[in-house]
């Protein structure tokens, strides 16, 4: 009888307690969804901090305003002076005046902004999308387009042309 036993003790594995097991899976399963939810906040907090940083960076500068106003004009839509193949461009102008009772003005005054937009036609059906495709080109288009402005709207000071929208279609 003592054999049978034995034999019965070798053939069955030792079992572990049963708190144990729980122990084993239990403490995963609850590791991970806090894990998950850690994670979750480290990456939202610092989302936000970010997203708060410049913000205290702009309050502590001295608050300067730009001087001058925004016409902003219809978008255009040219055919570009390409020979080799029929490309045209899409641009949101917006001309930069000294002062926003000048702009106010302009932008109220149809006579004016239609010869301005004339003027811009003229000099952007002139280009081709390779010049255009350059932050050169582009520096060169604007200030065709400020000397082309200012005759047209003239006493107008074009301080500045601003693309707020820009595509090429090759």
């Amino acid at each position: 009888m003592a054999e049978d036993e034995s034999e019965h003790a070798v053939d069955e594995a030792p079992r572990p307690p049963r708190g144990k097991t729980w122990l084993l899976i239990g403490v995963p399963a609850l590791l991970i969804p806090l894990a998950a939810a850690g994670g979750y906040y480290w990456a939202t907090s610092a989302d936000a901090s970010s997203a708060e940083a410049p913000a205290r960076v702009e309050e502590a500068a001295p608050t300067q305003e730009m001087p001058g106003g925004i016409v902003t004009l219809n978008p255009f839509t040219v055919n570009l002076s390409d020979t080799e193949a029929s490309r045209f461009l899409r641009a949101t102008i917006e001309l930069a005046v000294p002062t926003s009772e000048e702009a106010a003005r302009l932008t109220a005054d149809v006579v004016r902004q239609a010869r301005a937009r004339a003027a811009i036609l003229d000099v952007l059906t002139q280009q081709q999308a390779a010049d255009l495709s350059t932050q050169e080109g582009k520096a060169r288009v604007k200030e065709a387009i400020a000397k082309a402005v200012e005759g047209a709207m003239a006493p107008v000071e074009v301080m500045d042309v601003l693309f707020t929208d820009f595509v090429i279609q090759f």
